[in-house]
């Protein structure tokens, strides 16, 4: 009862320390579980390191960092009450708690999260936090699941679209053009956020740095780090020791952080029944404005 009194406590208190000025504006980048947060924000972090001339080595803290940034707002990443662990029906589908903030939701091809998420709960999940159970089930199965299945992820994406009104502002970005052209939309990305003048040499470092086959060799090479170490600690060496980035077993690919990146790699995985049914879940409920 406590937590949920200072949950709705939570907008009217920055603002407040907003007119105070004690803190900035806040921007949440929101996704569903899968869709290539961390990946976005290794490489922004990346280049606001630069940008602002930090000596920062967990990159991917970027709360920690963009605290106090002049003319630029506190960046936070976040899954929205965790969407992945509950059925369709329980998802929090009021967005008052985002009413002063700007708002950017990644999205990404149902598909391939859900694709994705089954190798979450099968081979990384259950071997660290006995708080998670994973799932028991083939991945055609996991298709139907409601725990994080198609129906969750169709009201995730259609409750934000829906509510994209409450916050300040709200911006979609989509994990396909990112992949597809990854230099043109985290250049447009930087500049919403603010940096109107995009240096071209800085950009060429970030993409060679999150080169998914980099990353993945990167994380490989972490394998034998601590798994408590969170991914915002600040004061780690480097990104790829926190347990964001360790594999569940290094001799088990499916079992890393960074996978494959493949758009439409649920091709590889799902069966044809499997991918009719979410064909038509996808092309009958969800908001055309995704593009899938």
């Amino acid at each position: 009862m406590a937590s949920e009194f200072r949950k709705a406590l939570k907008p009217y208190k920055r603002r407040l320390l907003s007119l105070l000025g004690m803190q900035p504006d806040e921007l949440v980048v929101i996704s569903f579980p899968k869709s290539g947060r961390t990946w976005l924000q290794f490489m922004l972090g990346e280049y606001i390191t630069r940008h602002f001339g930090l000596d920062v080595q967990n990159v991917i803290a970027i709360k920690e960092y963009t605290r106090c940034l002049p003319g630029f707002p506190r960046i936070k990443f976040a899954h929205d009450e965790r969407p992945q662990w509950k059925p369709a029906t329980e998802q929090v589908l009021n967005k008052a708690a985002y009413r002063d903030q700007q708002i950017i939701l990644l999205a990404r091809d149902p598909r391939d999260i859900i694709v994705s998420l089954f190798f979450e709960k099968t081979r990384r999940v259950p071997a660290r936090r006995s708080d998670r159970p994973g799932f028991k089930g083939t991945i055609n199965e996991f298709v139907y699941h409601d725990v994080g299945g198609i129906d969750a992820i169709i009201t995730f994406f259609n409750g934000w679209y829906e509510n994209r009104d409450v916050p300040r502002s709200f911006h979609i970005v989509r994990y396909e053009d990112l992949r597809n052209q990854t230099r043109e939309t985290l250049a447009d990305l930087l500049v919403y956020l603010g940096i109107e003048q995009i240096n071209e040499q800085y950009l060429d470092e970030v993409l060679e740095l999150g080169d998914i086959n980099r990353m993945r060799k990167s994380e490989a090479e972490s394998a034998q780090g601590s798994h408590k170490l969170r991914r915002t600690d600040p004061n780690v060496g480097n990104a790829f020791q926190t347990r964001a980035f360790q594999p569940a077993n290094p001799d088990d690919p499916e079992s890393f952080k960074v996978r494959k990146g493949k758009i439409g790699g649920y091709t590889d995985y799902l069966g044809e029944t499997e991918i009719a049914y979410l064909d038509k879940k996808i092309r009958e409920e969800l908001n055309p404005v995704f593009g899938y």
